[in-house]
């Protein structure tokens, strides 16, 4: 499951369950807000996204040193701050609060929730990558090139030349073709699904989780994500995503060619044309998944005095584009003005059909992480 919590909240519920399942909080009940406090300190100087096992076991033995408890008292505080770590999430992170809390929150959940799918494809791909092999392995040992001494030595090894004349045997296989060699156009077929396949899984490293685009006045801090900034970033992520989906459908598909050939399914005249068009809209709700995903980053006001249309034929290219928008009830300059009053701009998006648009904020991490998720 994937939540985003206060940690003074967190507190507060655990020591209450604590509480309910029989333990004496003791100090620590009273304590917990100097607890936070002190993990509030730890976090500004590690900064944001440490972990919060390590964060609270430090905390801790600072609050134990602060309030110089001693003997039973400090035991039995230590134990109980061991408890309330024990209940805790043992991946949980820290993010802290500040202006670019709530896209450092989105590039957790995006993690979470895709980490997944791309270990399990890249599983795939290497089962994919092993029966290909197999299949041209077999195809030249059918051939009269794999029954010759060289092509049978260096299936074998050194150890089996040693302890077998391979020569000798070279003249006791068929010398007809096996059921297992390849026409010429399968064998190209199942040779470039390969390559394809080796190709990806030798990069998949470098390929980002996310590209942000961003308008000149968003200033994005975030370290070591990939991001441009453009004048007009709602235009521009039509290309951007196009241009990942045509990457990585040539995978897509190579994955797809594997799959059939292994298994002997692989049919031209169904398969070709296809395959051959296949693009974004084709791929299934993972692979849409898989692609690096483009996101948007600009602000309520740019996003109302010049972006609505560039917002609205983004929308209507049903592309999979996630659109951030930073957003204010009203300027500070302005709070004095109702005029500066606004609608939210989910009303902008109900005009399309197949667009989702969640409005929180950090004051309900939950409700926004939930939002995200989706």
């Amino acid at each position: 499951p994937i939540a985003a919590r206060g940690l003074r909240e967190l507190l507060d519920e655990e020591v209450d369950a604590m509480e309910a399942a029989g333990w004496n909080p003791g100090a620590l009940s009273g304590n917990l807000g100097a607890l936070a406090a002190i993990a509030a300190r730890l976090l500004t100087e590690r900064g944001p996204g440490t972990e919060l096992d390590g964060l609270l076991l430090d905390a801790g033995d600072a609050l134990a040193s602060k309030l110089a408890l001693a003997g039973d008292e400090l035991d039995a505080l230590r134990a109980n701050l061991e408890e309330l770590r024990r209940r805790l999430p043992g991946q949980g992170r820290v993010l802290g609060l500040g202006a670019d809390t709530p896209l450092r929150l989105y590039l957790n959940v995006l993690e979470a929730v895709r980490s997944p799918l791309r270990r399990r494809f890249a599983a795939q791909l290497e089962r994919h990558r092993e029966r290909l092999r197999d299949l041209l392995q077999l195809d030249r040992m059918s051939s009269a090139d794999g029954r010759s001494p060289e092509a049978l030595t260096a299936q074998l090894g050194g150890a089996g030349a040693e302890l077998i004349d391979l020569s000798a045997l070279s003249q006791t296989l068929p010398s007809q073709p096996g059921p297992a060699q390849l026409d010429e156009d399968r064998r190209k077929r199942v040779e470039e699904a390969l390559a394809t396949i080796e190709g990806h899984l030798g990069q998949q490293g470098r390929l980002p989780s996310v590209v942000f685009l961003h308008t000149p006045e968003v200033d994005l801090q975030l370290p070591g994500e990939e991001r441009e900034e453009h004048p007009d970033p709602l235009s521009a992520a039509v290309g951007y995503f196009d241009g990942t989906a045509r990457r990585l459908a040539t995978v897509f598909r190579a994955a797809r060619v594997a799959a059939l050939e292994a298994d002997g399914n692989y049919r031209p005249e169904l398969h070709d044309e296809v395959l051959a068009d296949m693009d974004w809209e084709g791929f299934s709700a993972d692979e849409l998944a898989l692609l690096p995903l483009v996101a948007v980053v600009t602000t309520g006001r740019n996003l109302r005095e010049r972006g609505q249309g560039s917002l609205s034929r983004l929308l209507r290219s049903s592309r999979p584009v996630h659109v951030i928008v930073l957003d204010e009830v009203g300027a500070p300059d302005e709070a004095e003005d109702l005029s500066a009053f606004h609608l939210d701009l989910g009303y902008l998006v109900l005009a399309h059909r197949e667009a989702f648009a969640v409005g929180s904020s950090l004051a309900r991490p939950d409700r926004l992480t939930e939002g995200l998720v989706r």
